[in-house]
């Protein structure tokens, strides 16, 4: 699953807990906080649910929700076509056009996600979709158009808050500055603050929902809340910032670098000639990418793909400059140049990303043929067992591949409390497993005192009956602070 592992397997897992046929609003992952059942969701699980169902008439195979999020992709994609199409002159609008788009799918950060198990490439891509549908209907003044771009609009901040970004900045723009908008008819605008009101229910509805579960078992989900930037010194401001200067190589692509340095300069350079509603819009736009930035600010450290909530502002000021093109068989051989560029760029990073992810014996022995596990069988441990796997980002990927339920460490902790461990036990954890031996100290000797079982690069310890011995325990033990 390559990097974010423990992320996409949670992903893979929902699609396989709605596989056995499980209720749609009973959603359980693997990482665990509290309450140790595992009653915890972060967005709507819509697309896991989709792929479940098509799992239920097709038989069981992961690959679905790749495929899943990547026809949601490949629809975005198109509607960006579609819109420049619409914008561009006709001679060579269509290659023209495929061209640019192609230049942005083949960045790493799209390359990588736009078949994961990730809701980020999907939320994004339903954006320009509702951007095409909220197009077609404001230049066809058919209503019906303008409520499907809202409803789109909504499941994206669905999947994805930040993706509310987008139809906020619209709505911002059409209520304040009315007059900045004399083309839309009254009609038009009617019919699009009517479907604003049914965009804001459904979110604040999918909201709800997700606070009420999660409240209703003790439980959260990290990537739910926020990481301002104000919560951090100095020197953490500055470490988190080199971690994205590393990350950017994986997120930004040589030739999508070299072309959007070109728009915003194209831009900048005919800022006059662009309507002043366009240029409000791409400006509410800005100020919303910056307020996304500021409010997740850690999580882009390590987290590449929560840049995708910021493409849509320079995607729509490529789209805004595409009108002013001229000289587009000069524009075209740029495009191919650079996407070839993309091409070279890409394929090295997911390479190298390839190398990493496969590194250990036990990922080797997933992607390469232990298909049948009987060896876990012969070790004398039940299909029906409970394991305990605190490392990461190998723990959601062994529970997923192993087909075991159990628990991980939730924040990334080696040593868990007392409390939760005691839970665990509650609910019939029996084995510790490890791919470190190095991480078998503290509490664990005590708890899980014999091992049973050393193979394809993991180390399985089996529970003892006895309770745990408080003066094992460490308060300042050795985990992690989740990002």
């Amino acid at each position: 699953m390559g990097v974010h592992q423990w992320r996409q397997a949670d992903g893979a897992s929902l699609m396989w807990f709605y596989y056995q046929g499980n209720s749609f609003f009973q959603p359980e992952i693997f990482n665990l906080e509290t309450d140790g059942y595992g009653y915890a969701i972060g967005e709507l699980p819509f697309t896991y649910w989709i792929a479940g169902k098509i799992a239920c008439l097709f038989g069981w195979n992961v690959a679905i929700l790749r495929w899943v999020h990547l026809l949601i992709f490949l629809s975005g994609t198109g509607s960006l076509v579609w819109i420049l199409r619409q914008l561009l002159k006709p001679k060579q609008a269509h290659l023209f056009s495929a061209l640019l788009v192609s230049i942005l799918a083949s960045t790493p950060v799209f390359t990588y996600y736009c078949a994961s198990y990730l809701p980020d490439s999907p939320a994004l891509s339903l954006v320009f979709l509702s951007w095409s549908l909220l197009f077609y209907g404001y230049r066809s003044d058919r209503k019906r158009w303008i409520y499907g771009a809202a409803v789109i609009a909504a499941l994206s901040a669905c999947l994805k808050l930040t993706m509310a970004l987008s139809w906020a900045a619209t709505v911002v723009a059409l209520l304040l500055f009315p007059g900045k908008y004399p083309t839309i008819s009254a009609a038009i605008r009617r019919h699009f603050l009517l479907s604003t009101s049914i965009w804001g229910l459904m979110i604040v509805g999918c909201r709800w929902w997700i606070m009420q579960y999660n409240a209703q078992y003790d439980s959260s989900y990290f990537l739910a809340s926020v990481r301002p930037v104000w919560l951090y010194s100095a020197t953490e401001i500055y470490e988190i910032l080199m971690g994205l200067k590393y990350e950017m190589k994986g997120i930004l692509s040589l030739g999508t670098a070299i072309g959007l340095a070109g728009v915003v300069y194209f831009f900048l350079k005919n800022r006059r000639k662009i309507h002043v509603g366009i240029l409000l819009f791409i400006v509410l736009h800005i100020a919303g990418a910056v307020a996304v930035i500021v409010l997740f600010f850690r999580m882009y450290r390590e987290h590449d793909y929560y840049t995708f909530a910021l493409w849509p502002v320079p995607v729509l000021i490529a789209l805004t400059m595409a009108s002013y093109l001229r000289q587009q068989k000069r524009i075209i051989v740029l495009s191919v140049f650079l996407l070839l560029v993309n091409v070279l760029w890409t394929n090295r990073v997911l390479h190298l990303r390839a190398e990493d992810a496969t590194a250990h014996p036990f990922t080797q022995s997933v992607l390469y043929g232990a298909e049948d596990r009987d060896w876990l069988s012969k070790s004398g441990i039940s299909p029906a067992a409970h394991l305990f796997c605190p490392e990461d980002p190998s723990p959601n990927t062994l529970l997923f591949a192993l087909n075991r339920q159990g628990w991980t460490a939730y924040n990334f902790g080696l040593q868990p409390d007392s409390t939760a461990l005691e839970s665990y036990r509650s609910l019939g954890l029996e084995y510790l497993v490890l791919t470190d031996t190095q991480h078998y100290t503290g509490i664990y000797p005590a708890l899980f005192p014999m091992k049973i079982m050393e193979e394809e690069g993991i180390v399985i310890y089996q529970s003892g009956n006895s309770p745990i011995p408080p003066n094992l325990f460490r308060e300042n033990s050795e985990s992690v602070v989740s990002p």
